[in-house]
């Protein structure tokens, strides 16, 4: 996601504002460097956009001087960085892939109609891992379905956890790529008869869906 975000954002930038004095600093190693590479932006720059939901994140702990635009990033309310969605404040405005719990969940009703129980998996320690999980629960919840969801880290944990969960009607992956960039092959053959899908397009290219689920029933 945060990929094409940038890809969006730089078509567009060149197109508009081709003068514009655009800096690009790749993937950071960890949160220091995101710091100072903020802190740095502050003094030099007019506007910066930070991408991904770690960078909304530490937005959300220290507000930008400047005008910054976040994007690649779940819901900016339960990161921290946005109280109010109609109107940001704080010098912060962007865009999110969040899209409602309920409208994904009623998407795998409309597939599989007898849906009853769900897993969900997301990444431990990932930003966006408990957005996942809370919203999902809180569907359920609202859906009468019965779900669990657990947090895993590495291609072992995430096989043990689906083997271990693979009952259930539906297995679904959360919206962080070291979930299944990998993973999907292994993931497939784990879940055996139950159907996987994914909140993420990425999971999608490599051979789940949240449309059209694969499945070996």
């Amino acid at each position: 996601m945060a990929k094409r975000v940038f890809a969006g954002f730089e078509e567009q930038i060149k197109a508009i504002a081709p003068d514009a004095n655009l800096e690009i600093r790749p993937a950071l190693g960890s949160a220091a460097e995101l710091e100072a590479a903020i802190s740095e932006f502050e003094g030099s720059k007019k506007v910066m956009v930070i991408l991904r939901s770690n960078g909304a994140k530490a937005l959300g702990k220290r507000p930008p001087s400047i005008p910054t635009f976040i994007g690649g990033a779940n819901h900016p309310g339960q990161l921290g960085v946005i109280a109010d969605l109609s109107a940001p404040e704080g010098n912060i405005t962007g865009v999110t892939y969040y899209i409602d719990y309920e409208t994904r969940l009623e998407s795998f009703q409309a597939v599989i109609p007898d849906l009853k129980t769900i897993h969900l998996i997301v990444e431990e320690g990932h930003p966006s891992g408990p957005v996942d999980a809370e919203g999902t629960m809180a569907a359920c919840a609202t859906l009468n379905l019965t779900c669990t969801s657990s947090a895993v880290k590495g291609r072992d944990a995430i096989v043990a956890d689906i083997e271990k969960n693979n009952g259930v009607s539906l297995i679904v992956l959360g919206n962080q790529a070291p979930l299944y960039d990998q993973n999907m092959d292994a993931i497939n053959v784990a879940a055996g008869d139950a159907p996987v899908a994914a909140y993420a397009a990425g999971a999608v290219k490599l051979g789940c869906s949240n449309g059209a689920l694969r499945g070996r029933s």
